[in-house]
């Protein structure tokens, strides 16, 4: 089975590197999706230096969705040759579904109200 679009949001876990590689379709999007800044460093540091193979010939297994809206490129970090976008992702950016979870609640009351993204695509090996 090929997914065109692996979404990840808190309540989730995150798939192997070559479980989500191995997943996407060539076309295919991995957007994850959270409300905590580190857990988005850190998985950005992670998925940006996944590489096929060993030594200089290694490539990138991920690289940025070419996608992501123009505003929320304005004030994405770039950590380990990928973006991480604060807002919400939009269809394009992988986001398919607007869908509540138990931590919209948090979002609503004012005690995190700051969204983070990246949404990556598959570099074909």
């Amino acid at each position: 089975m090929n997914l065109t679009h692996i979404e990840i949001i808190p309540t989730g876990s995150v798939p192997s590197d070559q479980d989500a590689h191995a997943a996407l379709s060539c076309e295919g999007v991995l957007t994850i999706f959270s409300d905590n800044e580190e857990y988005m460093r850190s998985l950005a540091r992670t998925i940006g230096t996944l590489r096929n193979g060993r030594g200089s010939g290694a490539s990138r297994c991920f690289e940025p969705l070419a996608d992501v809206p123009a505003e929320h490129l304005e004030n994405a970090e770039e950590m380990c040759g990928l973006l991480i976008c604060k807002g919400c992702p939009t269809v394009e950016a992988g986001h398919l579904v607007q869908a509540t979870s138990q931590f919209d609640r948090f979002f609503q009351h004012g005690q995190h109200v700051d969204r983070f993204y990246l949404a990556v695509c598959k570099v074909e090996l």
